[in-house]
């Protein structure tokens, strides 16, 4: 599971990077500006962030499924948070359902409740614990 999700974001990097090429070599030329460069810049930089987090070969299993489900949570706040602001309320509770399952699953994690109790206020579930990553 674990080298599956790494090797599905470098999937993902490649097959951008080949539909870019693709574009060039039947003469279609895209003008970008400098603030989509700034933001494909900054997209590439998260995305290797995310992939070095996520892959470093030196945390556990356990560490690793808590930094998932700390994604997750992250993942379904922000979907919560924009299906409340467009008025979907359907979607905005079943978002809130996730978000809420998944900070249960957070706090009763045997590896959060080893983090020391100053960690865990700094980090309260739905803002985010790191794990040290």
């Amino acid at each position: 599971m674990r080298l599956g999700m790494v090797g599905f974001s470098l999937l993902t990097l490649c097959m951008l990077e080949l539909d870019n090429q693709n574009d060039l070599e039947h003469g279609r030329v895209s003008a970008l500006d400098h603030s989509s460069i700034a933001a494909l810049a900054r997209n590439l930089l998260e995305a290797w962030i995310m992939f070095v987090y996520m892959s470093e070969p030196a945390i556990s299993d356990d560490e690793w499924s808590l930094r998932r489900s700390i994604l997750e949570l992250h993942d379904s706040t922000a979907r919560y948070r924009i299906a409340k602001d467009i008025g979907d309320a359907e979607e905005a509770q079943n978002f809130k359902l996730a978000k809420d399952a998944t900070k249960r699953q957070i706090i009763s994690d045997p590896l959060f409740q080893t983090l020391d109790g100053e960690r865990q206020e700094k980090s309260p579930p739905g803002v985010g614990a790191g794990t040290g990553g």
